[in-house]
């Protein structure tokens, strides 16, 4: 708005010169009237040929002096700096409007939370014929906001840190492998949806299965040989916005339970 205001005050200051200009202008004819000629002939040739001079000061002024007359050229510049600023608020209306569906947008996002992890074992554990042979891991996710998340890409990992306790040996930064994530999929507002996905069961499968004997063999967790399970979700909201959400739990391998990290490098949401 401060441009239309600098634009009309320079109008106006140019109108005011060019009226001015245009005052002194025809004020000179009126002058040299007054004034004695001596190059003028007797009265009497005056009056036997009268002489008529027709003046037009404002032929003879710069041509750019049309565009700032009154009222033709002022009122142009007027019907200009209206449609301008016309333009301009119709441009500010459609960018509020634009904000406004934005932050509506926004305070009805989706918002993931990972609720649980879970662990499926084989049938060698469970005694059920229907778990088969290979262990499974998964998730609880809900989607806490106020419209559907589209899950475009996600990471499962499972690792065994080593000898030492989890405080000890947790990365700082998740180390995020590639063997494992879950299949895309919608998961619209207040759903909640377990997914799964298969262990290698000459990896991480065998793992689990040697810790979880050794734990029940000794009647309590084993707490030297922290086993954690972290990874994300990446999706996108109905503005085509992406967002990420991220967790982290350590497996209890006496009962197969899982217990948050509370770190905030894996455990996060935006």
């Amino acid at each position: 708005m401060l441009k239309y205001l600098v634009v009309f005050a320079l109008v106006f200051g140019l109108a005011i010169y060019v009226s001015i200009q245009d005052e002194h202008a025809a004020q000179q004819p009126a002058q040299k009237a007054t004034q004695p000629d001596k190059t003028t002939p007797s009265d009497k040739a005056n009056e036997d040929h009268p002489q008529k001079e027709t003046t037009y000061p404002e032929r003879n002024t710069p041509n750019w002096y049309g565009f700032f007359r009154w009222p033709l050229g002022t009122t142009t510049w007027a019907i200009v700096l209206t449609l301008m600023a016309i333009a301009e608020q119709t441009k500010q209306t459609a960018r509020a409007a634009n904000i406004s569906e934005r932050a509506v947008i926004a305070s009805l996002r989706p918002r993931l939370e990972v609720k649980h992890v879970f662990l499926v074992p084989d049938k060698t554990i469970t005694g059920r014929p229907e778990d088969g042979d290979e262990w499974r891991i998964g998730c609880v996710i809900a989607n806490v906001g106020g419209s559907k998340a589209d899950i475009a890409e996600s990471n499962m990992t499972i690792t065994t840190l080593g000898v030492g306790t989890l405080d000890g040996l947790l990365p700082p930064v998740p180390p995020y492998g590639t063997a494992y994530s879950f299949r895309p999929f919608v998961i619209e507002s207040g759903e909640r949806r377990k997914e799964t996905v298969a262990l290698g069961a000459n990896m991480e499968g065998m793992d689990l299965r040697v810790t979880y004997y050794a734990a029940r063999k000794r009647g309590s967790a084993i707490e030297t040989n922290p086993i954690i399970c972290f990874g994300f979700f990446r999706y996108q909201d109905e503005s085509g916005v992406f967002r990420l959400t991220g967790f982290g739990w350590s497996w209890n391998a006496y009962d197969m339970s899982f217990r948050r990290l509370n770190h905030p490098n894996y455990e996060y949401a935006d």
